[in-house]
């Protein structure tokens, strides 16, 4: 089936497999290539290889034969993916474009304005970038997650750690997230990335912290107090 093969594929990702993982998501692509969700992860796990070029060719055929159907507009999520991988290989046009769809289908949710903003911080354009995301909505639950995005993106690994200790990951506290049920979940996935990112491959306990939580194991607490 092909959710089977999706499901595993994601597990191969979680534990470092990220080839294994890709040709499992393939595999998942070709089984049930009208399944939308199936074919953005596809290409998501496609851009995390570092294979922009095909995953860039995966989202364009998506959005190129179904641009506005009612599940992109319930789930703009391809084309926040599709924004943030044209602007890590510098094609910002592409990438604006993109964001802005997402932000006109969810003008305040906190990832679609991540998506936009984030295109402009890799512009160089910061103040830009943070007007933007003082547009989402801070009652949505995951609003700390993305600012705590936004911080890691302008360098600001403390005030990121300290959104994600506070109210970060998907919006509940590092102590919930195990109890509704979070662990191994898309925003889990990130995370786990994330962290690694921030430290820059050095041993940070906080980036520890991150991935056991997402790894669905009890983490030490995070020091308490966020800012910025």
């Amino acid at each position: 089936y092909a959710t089977a093969h999706q499901w595993y594929g994601i597990l191969l990702m979680l534990v470092g497999k990220k080839q294994d993982a890709v040709a499992e998501l393939k595999r998942a692509a070709d089984l049930d290539p009208l399944s939308l969700q199936i074919q953005n992860n596809y290409a998501t796990f496609l851009a995390a290889v570092g294979d922009s070029d095909a995953a860039l060719r995966h989202y364009e055929k998506m959005v190129g034969q179904e641009p506005d159907t009612a599940w992109v507009r319930r789930n703009p999520w391809l084309l926040t993916n599709m924004a943030a991988t044209y602007a890590r290989i510098g094609k910002f046009d592409v990438a604006l474009r993109a964001a802005e769809r997402a932000v006109e289908i969810l003008p305040g949710h906190p990832r679609s304005l991540n998506a936009l903003a984030g295109v402009y911080m890799r512009m160089g354009d910061r103040e830009r970038a943070w007007k933007i995301y003082a547009r989402a909505d801070t009652g949505n639950e995951h609003y700390a997650a993305y600012r705590a995005f936004m911080h890691l993106s302008a360098g600001n690994r403390d005030c990121a750690f300290a959104w994600l200790g506070t109210g970060g990951g998907v919006g509940v506290s590092m102590t919930e997230w195990r109890r509704r049920g979070l662990a191994g979940s898309r925003e889990g996935r990130i995370w786990q990335g994330e962290a690694r990112r921030a430290t820059g491959g050095k041993c940070d306990v906080r980036a520890k912290d991150v991935m056991e939580t997402t790894r669905g194991r009890t983490p030490r607490k995070v020091p308490a107090g966020r800012s910025g």
